[in-house]
């Protein structure tokens, strides 16, 4: 059909809604996903594993028109990037189980920019909202990419903040790139594309269920090498984000909020419990010193030692050629969140890069 293999991608992972792993091996079986897509139902009987996700396949492909949800994708201005291309936003592609596939309107790379992502409730009170925009507006002066959610509440002013700034920013949405969630923000969503991207990993057409927000919220602590709670309950979607967070490497700040305010008591724990008080982005920035990396909540002089010893091994393992990150883990009896924290400061300073999956050496 000559088109191209994102395509193919595209409608593996959302049509039929595959993950990480089941992409990667359907990958591997075939060489690629156009080879995959074209094989009789034999063979993908024979090479995809459990055999109902084989027959799953089978029934989605013979629903699909490929060629006209390429046409839509086109109609919608929008392109897609998979987890093996080289524009893949390399933090994410670290985290334990990366998004695939990303469906992109707008600019998605920044590589050598700090990402922070700024998110809170819904419900949020004008003080959050204030603080919202306000320190959004100070990161993105600052050179920094904020990355929120576009939801009602903190994450519309996070973006808002960002831009008055004139800086860059980034949406991560819980539904497909066609759908305006909230209607409301359909002159923002705009405005964020002009100015950075917005981005999902769900195909045309799907709705915003609430099941989609944890992999949203996920995508969005991945993208960024820091997180900053502005206002949460003890019972919200930010706190899931902060879990997410933690799992990946990420550092956790928070904005103190109001005692009397229940809206405040999430992020008020979390300070409690070792996340970084911001009353301004100099609270944040100052943690990186102008380098683009993520530093865990247990950070220091010691995990900063750790780095360079597992950078020097790293370095020494990827002599004999790419090695997968889940590989390197294994290797070096890391978790994937310590793991991510060495690989991204590495690529930021040149030691290595991502490509097709792998990482490999710079010489």
């Amino acid at each position: 059909m000559n088109l191209p293999e994102e395509i193919y991608w595209a409608a593996f992972c959302g049509l039929s809604h595959l993950g990480f792993n089941q992409a990667q091996q359907i990958y591997n079986s075939f060489g690629s996903m156009e080879n995959a897509w074209e094989a009789p139902d034999e063979e993908l009987r024979k090479k995809i594993f459990p055999k109902d996700l084989a027959e799953k396949i089978i029934i989605s492909r013979s629903k699909v028109n490929i060629e006209e949800y390429n046409d839509k994708l086109i109609e919608h201005e929008i392109h897609v990037l998979t987890v093996m291309d080289e524009g893949y936003p390399a933090s994410l592609r670290l985290i334990s189980t990366p998004p695939p596939v990303l469906y992109v309107k707008g600019r998605l790379q920044y590589p050598s920019k700090l990402h922070i992502a700024v998110v809170g409730t819904r419900k949020a009170s004008v003080y959050a909202l204030r603080a919202a925009e306000k320190l959004s507006f100070q990161l993105a002066s600052a050179d920094v990419v904020v990355v929120s959610g576009m939801a009602r509440g903190v994450d519309t002013y996070a973006h808002k903040g960002a831009l008055d700034a004139e800086g860059k920013t980034i949406a991560v949405l819980g539904c497909g790139l066609d759908i305006v969630y909230p209607r409301e923000n359909k002159r923002l969503m705009n405005q964020i594309i002009e100015s950075g991207a917005v981005i999902s990993e769900f195909p045309l057409g799907t709705p915003p269920n609430r099941i989609n927000f944890p992999m949203r919220n996920r995508t969005i602590s991945g993208l960024s090498s820091g997180l900053l709670v502005v206002e949460a309950p003890e019972r919200s979607g930010a706190l899931i984000t902060v879990d997410f967070a933690l799992e990946q490497g990420k550092d956790v700040f928070a904005v103190p909020g109001m005692i009397t305010n229940k809206s405040s008591k999430g992020s008020n724990k979390l300070i409690k419990e070792g996340a970084k008080l911001v009353e301004t982005a100099s609270d944040i920035l100052e943690e990186y010193h102008g380098i683009n990396s993520a530093q865990s909540l247990a950070g220091g002089k010691e995990q900063e030692r750790e780095m360079d010893d597992g950078a020097r091994e790293i370095i020494q393992l990827l002599s004999g050629g790419p090695v997968f990150p889940d590989e390197l883990c294994h290797l070096l009896g890391k978790d994937p969140a310590q793991l991510n924290v060495i690989l991204t400061q590495m690529e930021l300073e040149g030691l290595i890069t991502l490509y097709e999956g792998k990482v490999h050496a710079i010489i």
